[in-house]
């Protein structure tokens, strides 16, 4: 099956649904945007129609480079492969050095992007023939184009480029059987209605955005776009999701930590399923997020088309990444990849139509990671270490080799340290996650050929390299890096903390009470004396911040009444305490909170009921009395002075509203 029937037949089924909803910034007086399946369909027609004219083929790559909060973003993905190419979604916050060498081992046939990143493309010398801008599209959208081209499952879907030990990124190469499958099995297991909202959070360059998107397109129901700032917003992320009716979400455990959220099942009673992955899931984020809705822990690398098992997780039960999805099998074997006796552990392998075709342009780390057992066939090696329980559930035990995930993403370490020993001063590099529960950061031991570097320059260097997500955080200088017998570096032998970037520039104490405060609360969450916190440190790059610690850090000010209304985003954006302070002074803080409902301190009791009931005998009373005059006028007065009776219809509506004066 082609993955873009799946919309073909939501379009035919429920063409008024709302296939996408993109809201406006936290905050912001934006216009909202919602397309129907219908609506997007058309876009998809018209981006069909340009990239035919640009002479877009059956097997062509097409890479997209536009924020996820752009709908051409998602439109792209269906025209692309409606003309039989494949699509290859870069994100925006790559630096443009990433950008450029996606582009040079993809060699896509064109780009679509918009006016605001055309320039990154021009800067890395992509010809602008090939550029699709998305406002040059312009117009209504055109009907839509019958697709009668000849197609196979077999056919490239997607590209997902991750990082690959060479420091170069490796292309992973997803057919349509795969995903395909994929979608197929989720709409069974997780019976999503077309009323149901699907927040999408992850990067379009990730893959799990994927299945965010399929798990609403190919039930009819609404992709929700949640922008990079609203997964930011730590607390106020509840409150986001509340206003949205989000009833399916699929994040990392790390951000479900950000939110800080007491109850959970109380405070988001809509929220009925949660799709975990990426990441280890802790058994405290099940205890307090499992109850009251489904929590699914879902496991897969990329080369398996996004998920290959998962597991339904309870409180108080083990947390496993359970069992194959639908077509797919699992085995653990050894080192001669031979299957391990029942129990043991050894490599996690996958074999069925979820294997991806290979890597692009890499013949020989597709033969080294896809291989063909005679009495299995071809499967994947995961590089996991795994073992499958009595119970027929996987339990997942780590990683063999050198990659690992971190708040989310998938990372060599390799592909950092060969960024490291390409700058000036250093010989050799490895890299390590130090801290736990929350605070784990990435760190970098260089050996150097120098008495002294800098690395506030080195972390620019690689900033302008790799994405964000593997800059390390912290550096460590190390005179011998130590290596087992073999002359393998052992990560886990390097020294379990190194400083975190910038602990050398000199301490600028808190002034004002309310930086006190702020530093305080600092001291709190980031495990560290308040003096040796500067007020003008970044949060991030400087004290060894995360997106966990800033959600925990505005939890604990807003503790408090002078700092009650501080935000995540101001962390974000003002990023130092002094800056911090300066946006939420006393006058701020009031500003934020809401108006008093009256003059007096002391809260007014209400009893709405009874003062229904007191209304209701007094506009009662009025209109008895109203009936009663009625009545004696046409009796008697009205006679008396030779007036007809009916005059009254004029004078009683008079006489209503005046008994009410």
């Amino acid at each position: 099956m082609l993955l873009e029937t799946f919309f073909d037949d939501a379009v035919r089924r429920w063409p008024d649904a709302i296939a996408l909803d993109i809201p406006p910034p936290f905050g912001a007086q934006a216009p909202r945007v919602c397309l129907t399946y219908r609506e997007l369909d058309g876009i998809a027609a018209s981006i069909h129609a340009h990239l035919k004219l640009m002479e877009v083929q059956r097997g062509d790559i097409v890479a997209i480079l536009t924020p996820r909060t752009n709908p051409l973003a998602y439109a792209a993905q269906l025209a692309i492969n409606r003309l039989g190419a494949a699509f290859v979604a870069m994100d925006p916050a790559f630096p443009a050095g990433h950008i450029g060498r996606i582009i040079s081992d993809a060699t896509p046939a064109a780009i679509i992007t918009d006016n605001n990143l055309a320039l990154v493309l021009a800067d890395v010398g992509y010809p602008s023939a090939k550029v699709l801008v998305g406002e040059a599209i312009g117009g209504e959208p055109s009907d839509r184009v019958p697709v009668t081209l000849e197609r196979s499952e077999s056919d490239l879907a997607y590209l997902i480029y991750t990082s690959g030990t060479t420091g170069l990124p490796k292309g992973v190469m997803i057919p349509h059987a795969g995903i395909s499958n994929l979608v197929a099995s989720d709409i069974e297991y997780f019976d999503i209605q077309p009323g149901d909202r699907c927040a999408q959070g992850s990067s379009l360059s990730y893959d799990s955005s994927l299945e965010e998107i399929w798990l609403a397109w190919a039930a009819g129901g609404t992709v929700v776009v949640m922008s990079d700032e609203i997964a930011r917003l730590g607390p106020d992320l509840v409150t986001w999701l509340q206003d949205e009716h989000i009833s399916v979400l699929c994040p990392p455990p790390t951000l479900l930590r950000t939110m800080g959220c007491d109850n959970p099942a109380e405070a988001l009673p809509e929220l009925r399923i949660i799709y975990v992955g990426g990441e280890a899931l802790p058994p405290d984020v099940v205890d307090a997020w499992a109850p009251g809705r489904r929590l699914v822990n879902g496991y897969g690398p990329t080369e398996c088309s996004v998920t290959a098992t998962r597991a339904e997780i309870l409180p108080g039960v083990p947390v496993v990444i359970g069992k194959p999805v639908s077509n797919l099998t699992a085995f653990i074997l050894d080192d001669a990849l031979k299957p391990v006796s029942a129990g043991d552990a050894g490599e996690l392998c996958i074999a069925g139509p979820g294997l991806a075709l290979g890597y692009r342009n890499r013949p020989e780390l597709t033969s080294e990671k896809f291989v063909s057992l005679p009495e299995i066939g071809r499967v994947y090696r995961t590089g996991d270490l795994a073992r499958i329980l009595p119970n027929g559930d996987i339990d997942c035990m780590g990683r063999i080799d050198a990659q690992i995930k971190l708040r989310g993403y998938r990372i060599e370490l390799e592909a950092i340290e060969a960024e490291l020993v390409r700058c000036p001063g250093i010989l050799e590099a490895a890299c390590r996650v130090q801290g736990s529960g929350g605070r784990e950061e990435l760190a970098a031991w260089v050996v150097m050929s120098v008495d002294d570097i800098d690395f506030s320059a080195i972390r620019n260097l690689l900033a302008e390299r790799l994405p964000f997500y593997m800059v390390p955080s912290c550096y460590g200088r190390i005179d011998v890096l130590p290596r087992s017998v073999g002359g393998k570096v052992k990560r886990d032998a390097l020294p379990e903390q190194a400083p975190a970037f910038g602990d050398d520039s000199p301490v600028v104490g808190a002034v004002t009470e309310l930086e006190h405060c702020l530093v305080a609360a600092a001291a709190v969450v980031l495990d560290m004396p308040a003096a040796s916190i500067s007020v003008d440190a970044d949060f991030f790059l400087s004290l060894g911040g995360t997106s966990l610690l800033a959600a925990k850090w505005v939890s604990r000010l807003r503790m408090a009444e002078l700092t009650a209304g501080v935000t995540v985003r101001d962390i974000y954006e003002a990023r130092s305490i002094r800056e911090i302070a300066t946006r939420i002074t006393p006058s701020a803080v009031e500003s934020k909170l809401p108006e008093p409902s009256g003059t007096t301190d002391t809260p007014q009791k209400q009893f709405p009921l009874l003062i229904s009931l007191l209304q209701g005998v007094v506009l009662l009373s009025e209109l008895v009395s109203a009936a009663l005059v009625a009545a004696w006028l046409a009796s008697f007065a009205l006679p008396a002075i030779n007036l007809p009776p009916s005059l009254l219809l004029f004078f009683i509506p008079l006489l209503g509203v005046a008994s009410t004066i």
